[in-house]
Order: structure tokens, then sequence, then C-alpha cells
């Protein structure tokens, strides 16, 4: 896990709650060791990599998470580079 976010970051960003069937917006910004996550417009993470180690390049994948079975659906993705 990257960085948990604040709870009553996540309830603003997410009123109707986690499980809610509408459409969630994400941004994400990774600019070198700068890490920084938007939810429906929302700023829930702000992250600086502190392990020199960690690759700074690589590809770029969906995911959802382990546990029961689970559907995620993916709409309008747009990929920028950012320099």
């Amino acid at each position: 896990m990257l960085q948990l976010a604040d709870q009553n970051i996540i309830t603003k960003a997410m009123p109707k709650g986690i499980s809610s069937e509408e459409w969630q917006d994400y941004k994400i910004s990774c600019d070198g060791d700068h890490i920084q996550i938007w939810v429906n417009d929302v700023k829930t993470i702000d992250y600086r990599e502190k392990d020199e180690t960690i690759a700074k390049s690589g590809v770029i994948c969906l995911q959802i998470h382990e546990g029961p079975t689970q559907e995620a659906w993916y709409k309008a993705i747009v990929i920028k580079e950012i320099r």
C-alpha cells in the first residue's frame, strides 16, 4: 500500500460511500518520487517515496484488491506525460 488516505478525506471525496455504483473520477500524478491522488477532485494522497532504490519507471496496471469475487469497470482512461 502506498499510503492510507485519511477516512475523513475519503468521506468528503465519496459522500455516498465506496460501495456506491456511481462512477468515481480518479487523477493520479507521479513526478519522480512525488505521487498525488485525487478522487472526485478531492486530494486524498500527497506522498513522497523515501526509498531511493524503488524504480522510478515501469508499467501502468489497473488492479482490484484480493478478497471475494469482485468486478471493476474503467472508462475514459487518459495518460499524459508531464514533462
